[in-house]
């Protein structure tokens, strides 16, 4: 007798919850248009940067002051929201204290969307490892859709949506 375990996660569930709205490639930006992309991928990375060297500092100055972090396990399971900045390092830090090792998130495929203005989109894949006692491991694998703002010229972002394929 052959056992069958429904797929967890399921195939595609970002897309299926209409979480990831993937879009068709553009044309070659113009060159302020590949200097918003740049910063943006920066903030994004000073973000990451920030969470695994737990600076709150680099943090803060990542986030609109009204920033959103929200997020799902598979589609099945809701963090979240964190709503603000003050909120959302108080979150942070809460969680840093069960997370005795060394964690680093590696943002890998990532999509800049939606590119208007003063607003941008963007999509990256997310594989998190942590270091602990001398040996490392896959923590999670998943996807994050960042929604950036341009305050005064800096790139922040205003809304994190982090979709981990399996819990953590």
């Amino acid at each position: 007798m052959t056992i069958i375990f429904p797929l967890n996660p399921v195939p595609a569930w970002g897309t299926i919850n209409s979480i990831v709205r993937l879009q068709a490639p553009v044309a070659c930006p113009g060159i302020g248009s590949l200097s918003d992309r740049h910063f943006i991928l920066e903030t994004i990375h000073r973000y990451c940067w920030g969470y695994d060297e737990r600076r709150e500092d680099v943090i803060a100055a990542c986030l609109t002051a009204t920033a959103v972090f929200s997020g799902s396990v598979a589609g099945n399971f809701v963090v979240g929201p964190y709503e603000g900045r003050t909120r959302i390092l108080q979150w942070l830090k809460t969680l840093w204290e069960t997370q005795a090792d060394q964690r680093r998130h590696c943002m890998m495929n990532i999509l800049v969307d939606d590119l208007s203005g003063l607003s941008a989109v963007v999509l990256a894949s997310l594989f998190l490892t942590g270091a602990e006692n001398g040996l490392a491991r896959v923590i999670a694998t998943g996807f994050y859709r960042f929604q950036m703002a341009n305050e005064e010229g800096v790139w922040r972002i205003a809304d994190i949506y982090a979709g981990l394929d399996t819990g953590i």
